[in-house]
């Protein structure tokens, strides 16, 4: 049975964890990260992207392992089969090897990593917490941060927020598909409400092919029907991988007593294209900011940790334009979200402001029904999406 106590107790192994794990031991914490799964890194369940733009800002010096292709950016298919660019490099990752040299970046710092069993309750107290595990095992520790996913251990033992709402994505693995070297996204709203497809380059003809919809029945033969539609013959599926995302924004309390939320547990997920490796690499960079402070003024208040909430504040975009703008955008037809393709520049990530005035003068003269429904919200949307705003 565990007696040590430790400075920092993190609930989840992926890149938020794991980076944040890191950190905290780099500055001489004492710090233990706990998963369920049994191998760092698998399964994997998102497109596996980010962005160079992520990599520069979180500091990180890739080794050539976990690259599996260099992209240009993101291109957004809509379904009369136009498509607009934004030009923005980066990377799709073997995310397995990611996190795993990730992990090995900890450990090198002193962090520990127990795997292969669950949380099953958490109890803070006097000037400690208890997080009791399935198997039976105890652990001690003066400050949680939660980076459990889209099922947040914390807010669930605790009940510190309401249920945020989620999406279900489903992804394919395909061998023998050419896709270009760009991140594919589709609004097809058919295929996907709610939501979008996306195909994502990978080395040697495969590609991950996915989608994330509010209507979760059928999603197989819909991406089977999505193959089809596009072309892609002589193709064979590799792996099968899905899970929830959350879709809300960030939870209204990514903070308590000695308890910091990060990532996909705190809702950071970018709106429109549900990207949340970025988002969770930084928000573990803050959040052990936070933890190595209050460790070393020995204050444990509520009031200290509540600087992490407004940390991420100052630096993550305008959720309320991004979960507006998104709310827009679903309500758009295929027709019309086919007819505001067609004031949005190649490259969206351009857009001056003399372009939006001009943008927004010529749907006033032309089409005033998309200013009436929103086609400049959901186009702040899209810019919001990028790299810069923590969107892959």
């Amino acid at each position: 049975m565990t007696t040590t106590t430790y400075d920092i107790c993190i609930i989840g192994a992926g890149p938020g964890g794991l980076h944040a794990g890191a950190e905290c031991a780099r500055n001489g914490l004492t710090t233990i990260i706990l998963d369920k799964k049994k191998t760092v890194g698998r399964p994997v369940h998102c497109g596996e992207c980010l962005s160079a733009t992520a990599v520069q800002n979180i500091g990180l010096d890739l080794p050539a392992e976990v690259i599996a292709q260099k992209v240009r950016g993101v291109r957004i298919v809509f379904t009369d089969g136009s498509a607009r660019k934004i030009i923005e490099s980066g990377y799709v990752l073997n995310k397995d090897k990611f996190e795993q040299w990730l992990a090995h970046k900890a450990r090198l710092q002193g962090c520990l990593i127990g795997l292969n069993d669950a949380i099953y309750d958490l109890k803070c107290k006097d000037d400690r917490w208890e997080v009791s595990m399935k198997s039976g095992e105890r652990y001690f520790t003066k400050i949680i941060i939660d980076a459990s996913g889209a099922h947040s251990v914390a807010n669930k033992c605790l009940r510190l927020n309401p249920p945020y709402q989620t999406q279900t994505g489903l992804q394919y693995t395909v061998d023998g598909i050419e896709t270009g070297s760009f991140l594919n996204f589709y609004l097809w709203p058919y295929m996907a409400p709610g939501g979008y497809v996306w195909m994502i380059p990978k080395s040697g003809k495969r590609a991950n092919v996915g989608l994330v919809t509010s209507e979760t029945s059928g999603m197989k033969a819909r991406l089977n029907r999505f193959l089809y539609q596009t072309g892609v013959k002589n193709y064979k599926i590799t792996k099968i991988s899905g899970g929830r995302i959350p879709v809300s924004g960030p939870l209204a309390a990514t903070f308590t007593n000695r308890l910091l939320i990060i990532g996909d547990a705190a809702g950071f997920t970018s709106p429109v294209f549900k990207g949340g490796t970025y988002l969770a690499l930084k928000s573990g960079c803050l959040a052990a900011s936070v933890a190595v402070d209050a460790l070393k003024n020995n204050d444990f208040s509520e009031k200290r940790f509540s600087g992490y909430q407004r940390l991420w504040k100052q630096h993550f975009p305008n959720y309320e334009a991004l979960l507006k703008g998104r709310r827009l955008l679903n309500d758009f037809s295929e027709s019309r979200l086919n007819m505001l393709a067609r004031y949005m520049p190649d490259n969206v990530e351009t857009i001056s402001v003399r372009q939006r005035v001009l943008i927004g003068l010529e749907i006033l003269f032309t089409n005033p029904a998309l200013l009436i429904r929103g086609g400049p919200q959901i186009m702040k949307a899209f810019e919001f999406s990028r790299a810069q705003w923590y969107g892959w």
